[in-house]
């Protein structure tokens, strides 16, 4: 293949060699349309295609975000209400979503199956460039008006509750407005997203224009990643899709905003019911182009160097400053626009502060240029981001990481794979260094000193923002009559059942397509001294990571509660004679990453575990360095540095408090499972409301209170002296034995240990004893037989409801069963119920196998009577149909789904990770294979049975409900009747 070569409708534009992704580059250009397709092509088996549109919004109503929802509601070829649902039930997927920007919209989809890969492709290529675009549509997914039973009338629709949500969070809009603020003559002015108050504005006929204008192969990029053949996807591509257009005039790209003279400040209000909650400030810089990749590198190195950890210098003026509590965590490089900005915030402060904050970063910049960076903390930096390049992450798609730094320049008509190269920017930023020791403190001096285009934001909390974004609607007669006409069609589409036959258009897998066999990782494992360490040889790009699992079984109950405190102190405190921010910087020098959290749950011989995970990561070659520093931090670590713990302790209640909105499901979920399980109840104590009212029980300004803490923590340290511990190494396997021998040399012996005894007195099994079978005729080990209700009142416009009830363990087939359940009723009955008809952002159903419980749960509702009954008629629906509902068809597509989830690829740490604790909690391959048996072999009668099951256990479900207080006042009368227990946090 060579460059300006026709192959098909396409033109071969560009050839890049990518060694640094072990690949080609390949530029086409579709000759009837001008639309450019970049296959990065590789031997990596998880394809990924993405379609990439320019969005430029030209206000706030969020008509961009309103089409990313819409668009994949039917379309031509697959006229149902919800394709992608469709495909969610009947596919491999390892990522499929949409996201806007604020100036693009993204299309991404990624399996390892190629048959998938196609069947995604095909909707979402129908989606994006044929959608219907019903007005029913565009009325549930972004905004309708909709009269009440009382005759009130009342706004609804899942982005306006999303972003009614997102303007719930301090946090947020301190984001928002920070960026926003820099682009006074632009579009970034504007939230793509949409603002609550403007999205009630937006009219049909607006969001159809703008589908037209931007949702067109001229004015879209195509990315594609992965082993399969280029010419194959360009000729699915150009048939299914691109041959039905001609070209057209693309969207014009963002313009660059010009340099203000004089700094601009601004001041907003985040939700409070009392006037009380946090504030925040941050100064905001333009920091030029974002398209130029040395620039743009230079610019997140002195962003690192600047804030990027506890020993970072403008980091320590704005901790030791007393004018606040921390760092804002809106703060840092944004290089996800056009131009990229700079923040710097604190959080927990006052707005009359604020000059004394600008004067504060003012001086401190000045004083950190004329003084110049640390040279440890330079280094420490550059190798930080060196040893991050080479790492293989996990968590998401390979692909879709680099789709997004492609998109970075190709997105503005520059060369997609001007980022897809690093190494010789970063060598030109080391060589620069040699020459020029001064070279970031003159970006310093330029990119922020000298610079006035600045934006100063306070956020602030006030009791009458809340009025600002208001439901109610005030209508004149002939709009109520409009409305009405409007709202009845919408009913009656909503109450239309999709066509068996349409269905059937959504491609799906076919069951030869899901693997009968499970994959398995290996492992050896080791015993040395009494002690059992786990190894795992893979390819690793020369990093080696190590985990250590300490016992905490045996600490003081009263001590437990205080671990993820404890976790995060280890990490930021300094050695004796050494202040933290110096171990910072040796951190950076010798490691690639440490952290430490404690961990708790069950077994599948049913015994509870607690254990506190230590987990570390270096390059290979300096693996003994890295382990004896991280050894001698661990055991010496200063726990007497009261100043310190008092900064950690506000960061740690202030973090945890912005939680709360940002992962409110998880939260109700995790209250509502506490009374199951003395491993839920710990999962709840460490990651729960009840852990955030142990910490602010605390006064950190009380120096006895600190004291008192310290002592508890420097108690908890002593486990480090345990020889109860596991360890796991995962490395490459010629490197593997002396990474074991270096460990080794660091670990207290455990000289009464014998292969085959459980490592945990509470219950860690190896292999040696994993034949044997659970128990599962044993109790869920509960608490106490208390079933809990409760309300959570905390500042927020929308709600969060949870159910948690008693389930089947891992062992039994019913387990099984129960998954599969879970997957078809949450994305049928709920999805439709929940979040189609009702306007909540996410619902979810699950099974919890390990801790046998089954959750439900909703995300960013304005409903909550209406959804927990909706939990229960979910069951119901299966349950009164004896399962007539259920089908062949619909239980394969929950087992594809559901296998699509176990076979995700995973990087190298995850791999380590994920296989050393199925070791400690005993799920070995035979039972992980016995599932897969079990669910490829389930019936109707199988999931008929779960679902009674599981409606026999919901009259005694734990409930939690996350509300504000406006909503909590709207259904006070159900919580009264329903007994639950109220608790008002001020977060």
């Amino acid at each position: 293949m060579k460059t300006d070569e026709i192959t098909g409708s396409f033109r071969v534009s560009a050839i890049d060699q990518l060694p640094e992704h072990n690949g080609e580059g390949r530029l086409f250009t579709h000759i009837k349309t001008g639309c450019e397709i970049y296959h990065l092509f590789n031997e990596d088996k998880e394809n990924l295609f993405s379609f990439i549109f320019r969005t430029i919004p030209l206000n706030s109503k969020g008509v961009p975000h309103i089409l990313e929802h819409s668009v994949l509601s039917g379309s031509e070829k697959f006229p149902v209400k919800d394709p992608f649902v469709q495909l969610l039930k009947g596919s491999m997927h390892t990522f499929l979503n949409a996201i806007t920007y604020p100036d693009k919209t993204i299309y991404p989809g990624a399996t390892i199956v190629e048959a998938d890969y196609f069947n995604l492709m095909s909707v979402y290529g129908d989606a994006v460039f044929f959608p219907l675009l019903r007005k029913e549509t565009f009325l549930q997914e972004g905004v309708r008006i909709q009269k009440n039973s009382d005759g009130t009338y009342e706004y609804m629709g899942v982005v306006y509750n999303e972003m009614k949500g997102a303007y719930s969070d301090h946090n947020s809009i301190l984001a928002e407005w920070s960026g926003r603020s820099l682009f006074p003559d632009t579009s970034y002015r504007y939230d793509s997203g949409g603002m609550p108050e403007e999205i009630k504005t937006l009219g049909y006929q607006e969001f159809i224009e703008f589908h037209k204008k931007n949702y067109h192969p001229s004015n879209c990029k195509i990315f594609l990643y992965g082993n399969i053949d280029s010419e194959k996807q360009l000729d699915f591509i150009d048939k299914k899709f691109l041959s039905f257009f001609d070209k057209q005039e693309k969207s014009a790209s963002v313009k660059a905003q010009k340099y203000i003279p004089e700094p601009v400040y601004l001041e907003k209000y985040s939700l409070s019911d009392d006037g009380k909650g946090t504030t925040s400030i941050t100064i905001n810089w333009l920091c030029g182009d974002s398209t130029e990749p040395f620039e743009l590198l230079s610019m997140e190195i002195l962003g690192e160097l600047l804030i990027g950890s506890s020993g970072s210098p403008l980091y320590l003026s704005i901790n030791n400053s007393g004018l606040g509590e921390d760092l804002s965590p809106v703060s840092g490089m944004d290089n996800g626009m056009y131009q990229t900005m700079f923040s710097v915030g604190i959080r927990g402060t006052d707005s009359r502060k604020r000059d004394a904050f600008v004067d504060l970063v003012n001086n401190s910049l000045i004083e950190i240029r004329d003084k110049g960076f640390d040279k440890d903390l330079l280094e420490g930096t550059l190798r930080l981001f060196e040893f991050s390049n080479r790492e293989i992450k996990g968590g998401r798609p390979e692909g879709l990481k680099l789709m997004e730094l492609c998109s970075k320049a190709w997105l503005y008509d520059k060369d997609p794979a001007l980022f897809l190269s690093f190494t010789p920017y970063m060598e030109k930023i080391r060589k620069t260094v040699l020459e020029d020791d001064r070279y970031f403190e003159k970006i310093l001096n330029n990119a922020l000193i000298q610079n006035n285009h600045r934006s100063i934001v306070t956020v602030m909390p006030d009791n009458a923002n809340q009025a600002d974004i208001s439901d109610n609607a005030t209508l004149d007669i002939a709009t109520k009559q409009e409305v009405d006409n409007d709202f009845s069609e919408f009913e009656k589409y909503q109450l239309c059942q999709d066509s068996a036959a349409d269905i059937g258009k959504i491609p799906v897998l076919k069951k030869s397509d899901i693997p009968e066999k499970i994959e398995t990782i290996e492992c050896e494992e080791k015993y040395d001294n009494g002690l059992c360490t786990l190894l795992h040889g893979v390819h690793t790009a020369g990093i080696t990571y190590t985990d250590l699992y300490y016992d905490t079984s045996l600490l003081d109950e009263e001590l437990k509660i205080y671990l993820p405190i404890f976790s995060r102190f280890l990490r930021e405190t300094g050695l004796p004679g050494i202040p933290y921010y110096e171990t910072a910087k040796i951190f950076g020098l010798k490691t690639g990453g440490f952290y430490a959290s404690p961990e708790t749950g069950t077994t599948v011989y049913g015994n509870n575990l607690e254990f506190l995970t230590l987990h570390f990561k270096s390059l290979t070659e300096k693996y003994k360095e890295a382990a004896e520093f991280v050894f001698n931090f661990i055991i010496n670590a200063d726990f007497d540095d009261l100043g310190r713990l008092k900064d950690i302790f506000k960061e740690t209640v202030n973090d945890f408090k912005a939680r709360i909105i940002r992962r409110g499901n998880y939260i109700a979920s995790l209250y509502a499972s506490k009374n199951y399980t003395p491993s839920l109840a710990k999962m709840e104590e460490w990651g729960g409301i009840t852990q955030l009212l142990k910490l602010t029980a605390i006064n950190p300004e009380d120096k006895k209170d600190l004291e008192d803490l310290a002592q508890k923590l420097k108690k908890i340290k002593t486990i480090f002296s345990s020889s109860k511990v596991i360890s796991n190494i995962t490395s490459e396997e010629n490197s593997i034995s002396d990474c074991y021998k270096n460990l080794l040399f660091y670990l207290p012996s455990a000289s009464n240990g014998k292969i085959g005894d459980p490592i945990f007195a509470s219950g860690c099994y190896t292999s040696a004893n994993a034949s044997k079978t659970a128990d599962n005729t044993k109790s869920n080990h509960l608490q106490k037989e208390l079933q809990s209700k409760t309300s959570i009142i905390v500042p927020a416009l929308v709600n969060y409801n949870s159910a948690v009830m008693r389930a089947s363990r891992i062992g039994s087939n019913e387990v099984v069963y129960e998954k599969l359940l879970s997957r078809i009723i949450e994305t049928g009955f709920l999805w439709e119920n929940i979040r189609m008809k009702g306007g909540a952002y996410g619902v979810s159903a699950s099974s919890n196998s390990m801790e046998g419980v089954f959750s439900f749960s909703s995300y960013r509702d304005p409903h909550i009577e209406e959804t927990q009954k909706i939990f229960y008629e979910s069951l119901n629906s299966i349950s009164a149909s004896n399962g007539t509902i259920l089908n062949d068809d619909i239980i394969l597509k929950s087992v594809i789904n559901s296998v699509g989830k176990e076979i995700r690829p995973v990087s190298p740490e995850e791999k380590g990770i994920v296989n050393a604790l199925r070791k400690i909690y005993g799920v070995n391959d035979d039972l992980r294979q016995k599932n897969r048996d079990i669910m490829l072999a389930a019936t109707t009668k199988n999931i008929l049975d779960a679902a009674n099951r599981l409606k026999a256990q919901y009259e005694a479900a734990s409930r939690c409900v996350i509300a504000g207080s406006d909503p909590y006042k709207k259904y006070e009368k159900y919580f009264i009747q329903n007994k639950f227990e109220k608790i008002e946090l001020e977060i």
